[in-house]
């Protein structure tokens, strides 16, 4: 891919819907030939476990046969806070998907640039596409709204300067702290597959390298959710 933005490629496709939503839209996507990644994980029948889960979760991925793969979400991120739009909001400003029709939308750019920057801290900065992506919506959002962004929300301060090692990215009168800067060249190495191994990261992240439907698992999840990962070990910028 080097370092163009346009060689990006392809992803799976991201579907999000309000957590009453989640069942039904599930049943119409094994309806058309998709179906869970792991069959283990709790089932609306399954009473607490399945409210637990959609409480503390934030996705379902769905396996498709000769079709792209679909993560099912009914939150973005594993992470709250002051800066993640719920669906309710992020829907009232979201935009029409060109070309469809009005019933099929898309997050704003301001959004969907929270969202990737948010993506990029989950996966550690693990590939350079999280770079690219960060290039492209902020090169689509209001330039005023990516300054005031750059200023108040620390992710997308590092993703920002993540960013300004591909290209230039100019936000007038900020510049970024140490910190940041550090952070970025952090992340930037992960970008590279510099840094360290996923097993070691996701071990210094506390992340589980599988996804278990066990109710301990889920109650440590919750509290990880919540709270974000352990402030310790040799990746705990991911946690600011």
């Amino acid at each position: 891919m080097g370092l163009a933005p346009s060689g990006r490629g392809a992803g799976d496709v991201d579907v999000w819907v309000r957590p009453a939503d989640v069942e039904r839209t599930e049943q119409v996507l094994h309806a058309n030939g998709w179906g869970r990644q792991n069959p283990t994980l709790p089932q609306p029948a399954d009473g607490w476990r399945w409210r637990l889960m959609l409480s503390v979760g934030n996705e379902l991925p769905q396996l498709g046969a000769g079709v792209s793969h679909v993560d099912l979400h009914w939150r973005v991120t594993p992470w709250t806070g002051e800066h993640i739009p719920n669906f309710d909001t992020a829907y009232a400003r979201s935009v029409q998907v060109p070309p469809l029709d009005d019933s099929v939308r898309t997050m704003c750019p301001s959004d969907a640039l929270r969202h990737v920057a948010q993506h990029a801290r989950k996966d550690a900065w693990a590939t350079l596409r999280h770079v690219v992506d960060v290039v492209r919506m902020a090169d689509v959002c209001d330039p005023a709204e990516v300054v005031t962004m750059t200023r108040t929300e620390p992710n997308i301060a590092l993703a920002m300067t993540v960013a300004g090692y591909v290209t230039t990215m100019d936000i007038p009168g900020w510049e970024a702290d140490a910190r940041t800067r550090r952070l970025a060249d952090e992340a930037w190495r992960g970008c590279l597959g510099l840094r360290n191994s996923v097993a070691q990261r996701n071990a210094a992240t506390g992340r589980a390298g599988g996804c278990r439907a066990g109710p301990l698992r889920m109650v440590a999840g919750a509290l990880r959710h919540r709270v974000g990962p352990p402030r310790h070990g040799r990746s705990s910028w991911l946690c600011h």
